[in-house]
């Protein structure tokens, strides 16, 4: 019942990356020369002394987790919305109504979704509905704080890329003085320290900050499907009739959409 989408990269937030980087290649372009932008000693500083403090902060497991979330948020439709689930709990509804809880079981095997699968095989097992709720509510709950962890993660790399950008800019300006006689050293030490700066602010704008709140809007719409699924799942196991389970649907619904709960 549930289509299986076809990964399809997310072009409005790679174009989004892409325009940005586009914009400043086209100004360094036209201040003088595109490599003149260019600097291994600022890049590692950036982008090593980032790394290396978030690794000092986050444990090995949240950044295999980034790995995975940033990889399946590059796709546009590798999931499914709120709409698709409220429909597709509709139809099973009328599914239940005219064949019974049995339905659930069959639903569960073929299920993809690891969460609705879990909610079906509670359900068609006849489990209580308290037990399904605070099962399913925990579920909820830690799927969000693992996904919050990688936000942080991200958003910690935002903060710390201008200060290693500003730890840059120190080093050069100390490498300038320290050879003030010699004008292509002083090029060499002045180029480092503003590269540094400028990439600090690049990485941490364009790609840290933008990647953070992205997957806070994803980790968001995902806690909002999964709540109206529980919503749905916990109507059928308590055999409400149609009419009430549209009801509560709908209603619940519409509170998520409005965003009036958390």
């Amino acid at each position: 019942m549930l289509k299986r989408h076809r990964k399809k990269y997310d072009q409005h937030f790679l174009g989004g990356i892409l325009l940005g980087f586009s914009f400043l290649g086209i100004a360094a372009f036209l201040s003088g020369g595109v490599l003149n932008f260019f600097s291994i000693s600022a890049f590692f500083v950036v982008i090593g002394g980032t790394l290396a403090a978030a690794i000092v902060q986050y444990p090995a497991v949240v950044f295999e987790s980034a790995g995975k979330e940033i990889k399946s948020m590059l796709y546009a439709k590798s999931e499914h919305s709120l709409e698709e689930r409220y429909g597709y709990l509709q139809k099973l509804s009328r599914l239940v109504k005219e064949k019974g809880l049995v339905v659930l079981d069959r639903e569960s095997q073929r299920c993809s979704d690891s969460f609705l699968r879990l909610a079906l095989e509670l359900s068609s097992d006849r489990t209580s509905p308290k037990q399904i709720q605070r099962i399913m509510s925990h579920e909820i709950a830690s799927s969000y704080q693992r996904g919050m962890q990688v936000v942080s993660l991200l958003e910690t790399m935002a903060s710390i890329a201008p200060a290693m950008g500003l730890i840059g800019t120190v080093i050069g300006l100390i490498n300038m003085f320290q050879t003030i006689t010699d004008i292509s050293s002083v090029s060499t030490g002045l180029s480092v320290a503003l590269l540094t700066t400028l990439y600090g602010a690049v990485v941490a704008n364009l790609i840290f900050a933008p990647l953070a709140g992205k997957l806070s809007e994803k980790e968001e719409e995902r806690a909002r499907i999964k709540r109206i699924t529980l919503e749905g799942i916990l109507s059928l196991s308590q055999e409400e009739s149609p009419i009430l389970f549209e009801q509560r649907l709908r209603s619940f619904r519409m509170t998520e959409l409005t965003g009036t709960t958390n």
